[in-house]
């Protein structure tokens, strides 16, 4: 599968989830009703959607998994991209993180079968204001090591740099669990599926 064929894919499962499952059944809990999509922003500043809300703005990242990813306690953002050709495109997702909030959904089907997809197993919105925080203070480090979970060091969230298989990207997991133990529930705006 060549790579424009992989991103249009990737793009009607995330349209998908966005346009039948997440705008009907998790943003009314918040009002988040009126939203808008701006490319340029979505490109320079990882956001994918605006919410207008009480002559405020508010900006959303998402990401959704398939049904494969249920046995996972945790959500992931994009750290870089070392093997792409275009210099511009090789600090990701993590650079960039100038939304609120990150919408993490991992739906009922697999991947194939996106169309199918009406509910989610798990879904977490957490805020990015917080995970900045946390990473500005100190609180949480990177460390490139073999590793594949985060681990508590003192007071300190250490986590591992993860290579993808296909080397596309490298990516940081983020176990909730781990996070709710050191800092709290503060950086959960909603929940479903990952604390019982």
């Amino acid at each position: 599968m060549n790579s424009f064929t992989s991103y249009k894919f990737d793009r009607a499962f995330t349209d998908h989830i966005h346009n039948n499952i997440v705008t009907k059944t998790v943003y009314p809990k918040f009002g988040w009703n009126n939203l808008s999509y701006d490319e340029e922003i979505d490109r320079n500043d990882g956001i994918d959607y605006v919410v207008h809300k009480d002559r405020k703005k508010i900006y959303l990242q998402e990401r959704f998994r398939d049904m494969s990813y249920k046995k996972y306690n945790d959500f992931t953002i994009r750290y870089r991209r070392d093997y792409s050709d275009a210099k511009e495109q090789m600090k990701s997702e993590f650079y960039k993180i100038k939304a609120d909030f990150l919408v993490y959904g991992i739906v009922n089907t697999s991947k194939k079968n996106y169309q199918k997809a009406d509910s989610f197993f798990k879904i977490l919105i957490v805020n990015l204001h917080f995970l900045r925080e946390y990473f500005q203070s100190g609180k949480i480090i990177l460390k490139n090591n073999k590793s594949i979970r985060c681990i508590k060091e003192n007071n300190t969230l250490v986590c591992p740099i993860i290579q993808n298989r296909d080397r596309s990207s490298s990516f940081i997991a983020f176990d909730v669990h781990l996070l709710i133990s050191m800092f709290s529930y503060d950086f959960i705006k909603y929940q479903k599926g990952y604390i019982k």
